[in-house]
């Protein structure tokens, strides 16, 4: 039976989608990390090889595969692209492999062949666009050593820096200290420092203590809310350049996808990024995440 899989891979859980040729989906399989800058080449490719061993094991066929289409976090520069592009084929048995952003697949998952744009903040982010003549622009995406603007990685890289002023006596949050000391299993700052610079504790890791700094922002705290406030400017800022660089302007109607594990998460990030979005665009229309990204690599593999 033909058959198209679509990938969704980010920078902590990934999921492939079975499909049809007519899109309709055969099963699904969830698996880790696909982020080639988190994890390495080689634990990539047997996370690719895990999630479709598990999916070939869920139908009672051999799937023919037509094509792929993997949309992925840690897709930066032409090299990467060759590495998931020839990791899929030697898997999955199949030559005609697209990779492509996991920002790329939202923005048709969500939209289709709407104008629109789609940002992520989870682990890292970066977001895409297109207009109704089928122009792309996209910003960010570059990696957390510059990029990862507004992130979840950025947002608790902030929270250190104020948590090491606060130590320093400058301007800083006892409260985020606090609560950080206790979700790293800290004594003290130099303990926590030993933990922030250990070889385990990788981009994701780091990230997840954005969770933290939003618990804090939900309790009050003001450095917290602002550094969340900060994190929803800078996505803003990504969304924006990306709607003029498609030429939107006040009167043009076009969709905005909110996704990934921050603007899920923290509704503080996610009502400030709407509410300035709002404010300058519009006639901009905030999708409501009834679809899900995965989807649009299967519409990509089906379209090409």
């Amino acid at each position: 039976m033909k058959c198209v899989i679509g990938i969704e891979g980010g920078g902590t859980k990934s999921v492939m989608r079975l499909s049809d040729m007519h899109g309709n989906t055969i099963a699904d399989s969830h698996g880790d990390c696909l982020n080639i800058y988190i994890i390495g080449r080689e634990s990539v490719f047997n996370n690719l090889k895990d999630l479709y061993n598990k999916i070939v094991s869920k139908v009672d066929f051999k799937p023919d595969i037509v094509r792929v289409c993997i949309g992925t976090a840690g897709l930066v520069g032409e090299d990467a692209s060759k590495f998931y592009v020839s990791s899929l084929q030697n898997i999955c048995n199949c030559n005609d492999v697209i990779a492509l952003t996991d920002a790329h697949i939202s923005l048709y998952g969500y939209l289709g062949d709407m104008p629109g744009i789609s940002i992520i903040s989870g682990t890292g982010s970066i977001c895409i666009g297109k207009n109704s003549e089928g122009k792309i622009v996209t910003c960010g995406g570059w990696g957390h050593i510059f990029s990862d603007e507004g992130s979840a990685f950025d947002i608790a890289i902030n929270a250190l820096r104020y948590i090491y002023g606060y130590v320093d006596n400058r301007n800083g949050s006892a409260l985020i200290y606090s609560e950080f000391l206790k979700a790293t299993s800290s004594k003290d700052y130099n303990d926590l420092l030993t933990f922030v610079y250990d070889e385990n504790t990788n981009k994701t890791v780091l990230a997840s203590l954005a969770e933290v700094v939003n618990d804090c922002a939900e309790k009050g705290d003001k450095i917290a809310l602002r550094i969340l406030y900060d994190a929803a400017g800078k996505l803003y800022d990504m969304c924006y350049d990306a709607a003029k660089n498609l030429n939107f302007n006040d009167d043009y109607e076009f969709g905005v996808v909110a996704s990934g594990s921050v603007l899920k998460k923290s509704m503080i990030v996610r009502n400030e990024l709407i509410k300035r979005m709002q404010e300058n665009f519009k006639q901009c229309k905030i999708v409501k995440n009834e679809c899900d990204a995965v989807s649009g690599a299967v519409y990509l593999a089906l379209m090409k």
